[in-house]
């Protein structure tokens, strides 16, 4: 019984052994170039998924891992030749096929990814997200009849995934269909979203609306579509190194988590103090949390970097404004860094509404109100910069020049109650009784602040028939200090 038991052991022992032997022969997976410059991290983790797969030689589980590490960490010319292998050894393998796909597409060989993505379909049918891919880049290279045929498949699996929708619009915009584009936006609700947006401001423009069409462009400049699916998440998962966790500070931000981004954001400039991106971002976390001498000091940080950092220059102007200092040497380094970053980049909105903060508090009150006559041509939507200069014009007594602000601006946007406010506390201050008693009665029962209305009914009320209003004609103020006390 004993001898069985021994023999058993032995066939069991060089079984295991063999296995053992069988999984370290073969290749593996090449190690990428430049591995001695990536970041700790990044790097103690790339060489633990290698050791890893040197004992599993021949798992694929292995070898997809590696090779997803690659591609979750921006490395893609080394996860596509492992994706290639793995194609090569287990041709059966969807995920492989699906994720090559996405590495040449972020290679910019689209022709490529989407043979690689048709090979996925072939192989797993069932998976959204493949079809979702094949559909866009059909209609990135214009071929809608290809894109059309993937959406169909893809509408059999789920049809209520916002993806879909947004893809059904720019295959009907591809087909020059613009009734057809508008009626899904308005149907799916895609609007609420910016690429809805972009996408709206797009079909707007097929059918001729070109003021509409401007004002959702602005509303999603600069959008993308965004796939989400079970892979996609599984890849965020996978990514390593500060500069992913400087990537997923970045996230949060975004998302409003500024408690959460900060601790990843400290490690990040603890391990490079000279990432000018990472202070920003940092900066920026502390500004919204409230620390704003914290942030000012990172913000600094960032311009001794990069003297020509431009977020940084507009976040430091942002900053002095907001800590309401009076040094006016503080005011002035602001001032002169925000101008040099407008000087590189005069299209940016944002570094003229901190422009517009900056000359505000400085008391420059003309010089601000071209600010802000920048930005709303920079941002025809933009409706609150516009209220902003109309306002600034009340406070400085130009009645007449604020009354056309706001009236033009109730005009195009109707149901902007603020504009009404704005002209009928225009009309208190140049004591124009009549004209603010109509405005006040065409507001009444709409949806505004009751204690503000009851301020201005009152002060209408104390206004004197007849007299003739202190409007401001060619610039020039009142004696009487046209103090607002009802905004």
């Amino acid at each position: 019984m004993n001898r069985f038991m021994v023999r058993g052991l032995l066939v069991v022992g060089v079984l295991w052994g063999g296995y053992f032997l069988y999984q370290r022969t073969g290749p593996v997976p090449a190690t990428p170039a430049g591995l001695e410059r990536l970041d700790s991290l990044l790097r103690e983790a790339i060489e633990a998924e290698l050791a890893h797969v040197r004992g599993l030689r021949r798992s694929r589980e292995a070898w997809l891992r590696v090779a997803r590490m690659y591609e979750a960490n921006a490395l893609f010319v080394e996860a596509i030749r492992c994706y290639e292998r793995i194609l090569e050894r287990w041709p059966d393998e969807a995920r492989a096929a699906y994720h090559l796909g996405c590495s040449l597409e972020r290679e910019g060989d689209l022709v490529r990814a989407r043979e690689a993505m048709e090979t996925a379909v072939a192989l797993d049918p069932d998976y959204p997200g493949a079809w979702d891919r094949l559909a866009s880049w059909s209609l990135d290279l214009g071929e809608l009849d290809r894109a059309a045929e993937a959406l169909e498949l893809r509408r059999a699996l789920a049809s209520d995934d916002p993806t879909l929708g947004y893809l059904e619009v720019r295959l009907a915009l591809g087909r020059r269909d613009h009734a057809r584009a508008l009626a899904l936006i308005e149907e799916r609700e895609l609007s609420s979203e910016p690429y809805g947006q972009h996408l709206l401001a797009l079909a707007l423009r097929q059918a001729g609306d070109l003021r509409a069409a401007e004002k959702a462009h602005a509303l999603g400049k600069g959008t993308r579509l965004r796939f989400s699916d079970p892979w996609t998440m599984e890849m965020m998962g996978l990514q390593r190194g500060y500069a992913a966790m400087g990537r997923t500070a970045g996230r949060m931000l975004q998302s409003g988590h500024h408690e959460k981004a900060i601790p990843l954001l400290e490690k990040v400039v603890a391990y490079d103090p000279e990432d000018a991106r990472s202070l920003n971002m940092l900066g920026v976390g502390y500004m919204e949390q409230g620390d704003l001498a914290r942030a000012l000091e990172l913000f600094e940080r960032v311009l001794a970097v990069d003297p020509r950092h431009h977020d940084g220059s507009i976040n430091y102007a942002r900053t002095v404004v907001s800590l309401g200092t009076a040094r006016a040497e503080l005011l002035g380094r602001a001032e002169e860094r925000l101008q040099a970053a407008l000087e590189r980049r005069p299209s940016e909105p944002a570094g003229w509404r901190a422009m517009a903060s900056l000359e505000e508090r400085g008391g420059r009150i003309e010089t601000a109100i071209e600010a802000l006559d920048r930005v709303a041509q920079l941002e025809p939507a933009a409706t609150d910069v516009r209220l902003k200069a109309a306002y600034l014009l009340v406070g400085q007594g130009r009645h007449d020049e604020s009354l056309e602000r706001f009236r033009a601006l109730a005009g195009e946007a109707p149901e902007l109650l603020e504009a009404r406010m704005g002209e009928l506390t225009a009309l208190v201050l140049a004591e124009r009784k009549e004209e603010a008693r109509r405005v006040l009665e065409e507001l009444r029962g709409e949806s505004v602040d009751p204690a503000r209305m009851a301020k201005l009914k009152a002060s209408i009320e104390r206004l004197p028939w007849g007299r003739p209003g202190l409007v401001s004609r060619g610039g020039a103020t009142p004696a009487r200090s046209p103090r607002c006390p009802w905004r």
